[in-house]
């Protein structure tokens, strides 16, 4: 995803033009001169993925989980749960997700013979 472009939380990687007019709308509250707001929107936006990815990677270390009685097995789980999110965003931010089926296939296919 690209820190240009928002997205509206819970959709697939959806741009989303309702985000950054909501944003607009509320920036333009603050005393800053209108020709900066589309770099200030932009600003905003992508420190706000910063922050979020940046807690999603470290909401808790093991040690932690270990502590409040979660086991290897949760560990695992959830370290699988971060590497298919960090699949997904590499999916993503090559616009794989973005083409038809069949081009995925061939995509997927070539990548798999380049690691053999």
């Amino acid at each position: 995803m690209s820190p240009a472009t928002p997205t509206t939380s819970g959709r697939a990687d959806a741009a989303s033009p309702l985000a950054d007019h909501d944003l607009a709308r509320r920036l333009r509250r603050l005393p800053v001169p209108p020709e900066a707001l589309p770099r200030l929107v932009r600003v905003v936006a992508e420190e706000v993925e910063a922050a979020l990815e940046a807690r999603q990677d470290d909401a808790y270390s093991a040690d932690e989980i270990l502590a409040a009685g979660g086991d290897e097995a949760l560990l695992g789980r959830l370290e699988a749960a971060r590497a298919e999110r960090r699949r997904v965003e590499r999916v993503r931010a090559l616009g794989l997700h973005r083409l038809p089926a069949e081009a995925l296939t061939k995509v997927l296919e070539a990548a798999r013979a380049a690691r053999s």
